[in-house]
């Protein structure tokens, strides 16, 4: 299987586990696993542009909610991918500023 049809078919699982996660908003479970597989995914070398492509950014906008949880290994270095994008691209940084604009009034 290719690079690329590996990098599709785990952002594909994510944007269907999102998909139940906003149905089913008060299953836990489902939650963590969501967000377990949102740091797994953002912090491969499956996307450097999480806010504009597209695709990531629903994803990219979900783990705006890693902020507000207490500091370990996998929210730091989620963190310090996100400033290093944020610095190498303009577009993400847009996207990122609309998409924190968007978490606020949810």
């Amino acid at each position: 299987m290719s690079n690329f049809t590996t990098n599709e078919s785990a952002l594909n699982s994510l944007i269907a586990l999102l998909g139940e996660r906003k149905e089913q908003p008060n299953d836990s479970e489902l939650e963590a696993r969501f967000y377990e597989q949102v740091i797994i995914y953002l912090l491969s070398d499956r996307s450097d542009h999480w806010w504009c492509d597209p695709s990531v950014a629903p994803i990219a906008r979900e783990s705006l909610w890693f902020f507000s949880l207490p500091e370990h290994e996998n929210i730091l270095q989620y963190k310090k991918k996100l400033s290093t994008q944020l610095q190498k691209c303009i577009h993400c940084v847009q996207e990122y500023h609309s998409s924190k604009k968007i978490v606020r009034q949810t």
